[in-house]
C-alpha cells in the first residue's frame, strides 16, 4: 500500500490532529479527550529509574520520542527519550518534497522504536509540535490507539527545568500492527471536491509568512483555506490555549 504524502498535505492533515489536544487539554479541565496531551509536570515524577534500569513511565508502558535533530537530541533530551529523526518517515526518492515513505518502511521504523500496539506513545518536538503533530496524526491514521503529544514540548520541558540527559537508552524492537483509517485521510483530491462546502474546513498551520506568500494574488492555495498562526507569535511554541481561548476561535468561526 502506497501512503505517499506531500508535505503540505502532510501538515493541513496534523492540523486536524493538534486541533483535537488543544481542545482536549488545559486547567482542572473538563475535555473530552484530556488524554491526548501529556503534561510535562504529569511525566516529571515518572522519571525515577526501576530496579530494572529503566524509567518508570517506560515499565508503566509509555514510549517517549524526541523528534528533534539528532544532534539537538545528542545535546540533552528527555530521561529515557527515544529518537525519531523528524524526516525519518519522508521519502528521498519522491519528486514530492516530504512525500511519505511506503507503509513496510515506516512500519519497519516504527519497528525499531518499539512501538507495539499496548503501548502509549507520546511524542516531542522544539517547533510548536510541527514535527510531533505529523507522526501524532501518522501513527492515529495508522491505527494506533494510544498517542500523545507532550503539552509545550521541548520548550515546557525547559521552563519547567525537568533533567536532561545525554544517553541514548536501548530498547527492544517491536511488532508495529498497522490498520489505516482512511477517514483520517484527506487527499487533494477530496480537498479539491469540498472546496466550498460549509461542513469542511481546511486550515493551513504553516508559519504565518507563508500562509500570506501562497495565498498572494497569483498564487494558487485551497480556497478558503484559513490559517491559526499569528506571525508574531509563530516561532514562540506554547502550551495548548485554554478552554475559554478556544471557544473564542470557534465564535470566530476559525474552528
Amino acid at each position: 500500500m502506497d501512503i505517499s504524502l506531500s508535505r503540505r498535505r502532510f501538515g493541513l492533515l496534523a492540523l486536524s490532529t493538534t486541533c483535537v489536544p488543544i481542545m482536549g487539554f488545559a486547567g482542572p479541565r473538563s475535555f473530552a479527550h484530556a488524554g491526548l496531551l501529556e503534561d510535562p509536570e504529569a511525566l516529571l515524577p515518572r522519571l525515577d529509574l526501576t530496579d530494572a534500569g529503566r524509567p518508570r513511565f517506560e515499565i508503566e508502558g509509555t514510549v517517549l520520542i524526541d523528534t528533534r535533530p539528532i544532534d539537538a537530541y545528542l545535546a540533552g533530551h528527555i530521561p529515557g527519550a527515544r529518537h525519531l529523526d523528524p524526516n525519518a518517515v519522508a521519502s528521498t526518492q519522491s519528486p514530492v518534497d516530504g512525500a511519505l515513505k511506503p507503509l513496510p518502511k515506516i512500519e519497519a521504523i516504527l519497528n525499531a522504536l518499539g512501538i507495539a500496539p499496548d503501548k502509549r506513545v507520546v511524542f516531542y518536538d522544539d517547533r510548536g509540535g510541527f514535527h510531533a503533530a505529523r507522526m501524532f496524526w501518522l501513527l492515529e491514521y495508522l491505527g494506533h490507539r494510544d498517542v500523545a503529544l507532550l503539552n509545550g514540548g521541548w520548550t515546557a520541558w525547559q521552563a519547567l527545568q525537568g533533567p536532561q540527559s545525554v544517553e541514548a537508552l536501548g530498547h527492544v524492537p517491536a511488532t508495529f500492527q498497522s490498520a489505516p483509517s482512511p477517514r483520517k485521510l484527506a487527499t487533494a483530491d477530496y480537498i479539491l471536491a469540498h472546496e466550498g462546502d460549509p461542513d469542511t474546513v481546511v486550515v493551513d498551520v504553516r508559519p504565518g509568512a507563508l500562509f500570506a506568500e501562497v495565498t498572494s494574488p497569483g498564487q494558487k492555495t485551497s480556497h478558503g483555506a484559513r490559517t491559526l498562526m499569528h506571525p508574531k507569535h509563530s516561532n514562540q511554541p506554547k502550551r495548548s490555549r485554554p478552554i475559554s481561548k478556544i471557544t473564542v476561535l470557534r465564535r470566530t468561526g476559525m474552528l
